[in-house]
């Protein structure tokens, strides 16, 4: 259906479920480009709702991956659509799952490209097969990604048989010389990390940098 919203005041969009933004039927007409909030579902995630904003406090991603980005066409398609995203103050990236588990650390460092002026991130990921097209070499890499706002980041992850700490790896080669508080949550599915691994992800980050394990 059309809408036509007339709104100057306007402070969140919430836009999920199976319906697709349009801007040729969902028009903002009277509302300004900064939003306190924009959570935005997988199914409608567009470059065009986004892009209609150039400011949103805190932009929330919910991401059904396997749907997204499971073949090559999809995860260019996906690549395409976010090359430029709203500044956002917080990005929260959430990750629902239908057949397989996915970490995609290339498709998180690529939204972090995008969202350099961000001071707080927050990733919930799943490791992935070794054959995913997540983990293609020259899309895994942090080299070139410049977070000269971030101070605060916090990752929740779910270890199965693979062990994934490589999107942690990248993080910590990020440049982010605000960066102060890294949380990570690790909720054990089977095997988890041991405690000489989890000393290792100690030592990626700089000494001045807080780093909390939560084990669960």
């Amino acid at each position: 259906m059309d809408a036509h919203i007339s709104a100057p005041k306007l402070a969140e969009v919430n836009w999920d479920g199976d319906t697709a933004y349009d801007p040729r039927c969902h028009c903002f007409l009277e509302a300004g480009r900064h939003l306190r909030q924009l959570p935005v579902g997988s199914k409608c995630l567009v470059a065009s709702l986004m892009q209609r904003f150039d400011k949103v406090d805190v932009l929330k991603l919910r991401l059904d991956l396997c749907d997204l980005t499971g073949t090559a066409e999809g995860f260019n398609s996906f690549m395409d659509q976010t090359i430029r995203l709203p500044n956002c103050d917080a990005l929260r990236l959430r990750v629902s799952l239908v057949d397989h588990h996915h970490n995609f650390t290339s498709t998180i460092l690529h939204l972090l490209r995008r969202c350099d002026s961000t001071r707080k991130v927050s990733v919930k990921s799943y490791p992935c097969p070794l054959s995913c097209l997540c983990r293609l070499p020259e899309s895994c890499k942090a080299d070139g990604i410049t977070l000269d706002s971030l101070e605060e980041v916090k990752i929740t992850f779910i270890t199965s048989s693979y062990k994934g700490m490589e999107l942690l790896e990248q993080l910590a080669r990020c440049h982010a010389p605000s960066l102060k508080r890294s949380v990570i949550n690790c909720e054990l599915f089977r095997d988890g990390p041991e405690t000489k691994e989890l000393e290792e992800v100690c030592r990626m980050f700089c000494p001045d940098i807080i780093v909390k394990f939560n084990v669960i």
